[in-house]
């Protein structure tokens, strides 16, 4: 039987693809974050509630771009941890779609989250951060790491979702033929798998080893 193939448009089309979108992306240089004291004129385009110190309440979490919802400046991140105790920090260049993760994450098992900004869009370059006394500031992940949801420069698949604690990733073992601009998908694939856990300031990769999944919105691997 011909296996099934999905063409992926990249470009525009991958704005739409939802290659292992959570629930609701190699990190970038680019995105820096700086400390920052709370307050400011920068609308709050989403709000959150995630227990970011442990003490078993939900925070208040508030999301505030520059320029609203479509700007394209930086964001601040506000936290609410308890009477006269605001967390804060800022992402300097996020893009203009960056929007926090429903949960957050805990990859160090520790009882409290870590928040993930993420970009639904392409390139959905994503970045963990972490509560360090009153800033909220990132953890060290690898320049080039698989924790993204697009295709490599030579046209591997990447993808990424948050499980219960850890984060985990996958990327496809193989190459797909295509152009600059169209990515020929097959139907199931695959992949190697990673399992991101948290070890002090750091995310540290365990390759959970191989397995396949199926386009166009690989999640778990199954046995192939």
């Amino acid at each position: 039987m011909r296996a099934l193939l999905t063409v992926t448009v990249l470009g525009l089309a991958l704005t739409g693809c939802q290659l292992g979108s959570p629930d609701v992306s190699d990190r970038s240089s680019a995105m820096r974050v700086a400390a920052s004291r709370p307050g400011g004129h920068w609308p709050v385009v989403q709000t959150r509630r995630i227990d970011l110190d442990g003490d078993g309440s939900r925070d208040v979490v508030r999301l505030r771009k520059r320029g609203g919802e479509w700007g394209s400046g930086p964001v601040r991140i506000e936290a609410d941890l308890g009477p006269d105790r605001v967390a804060v920090g800022i992402v300097r260049r996020p893009g203009i779609d960056a929007t926090l993760l429903r949960r957050g994450v805990d990859p160090d098992a520790d009882g409290d989250r870590e928040l993930v900004l993420w970009r639904e869009m392409a390139p959905r370059e994503i970045t963990v951060l972490d509560l360090v006394g009153d800033r909220i500031r990132p953890v060290r992940q690898p320049d080039h790491s698989p924790l993204a949801s697009t295709y490599t420069s030579n046209r591997h698949a990447r993808a990424w979702w948050p499980g219960r604690h850890h984060l985990f990733s996958t990327r496809s073992v193989r190459s797909f033929g295509g152009t600059s601009h169209y990515v020929v998908t097959p139907d199931r694939y695959v992949v190697r798998l990673w399992r991101w856990s948290l070890e002090g300031r750091a995310l540290v990769a365990e390759d959970l080893g191989r397995g396949c999944v199926r386009a166009p919105a690989p999640r778990e691997p199954e046995p192939c």
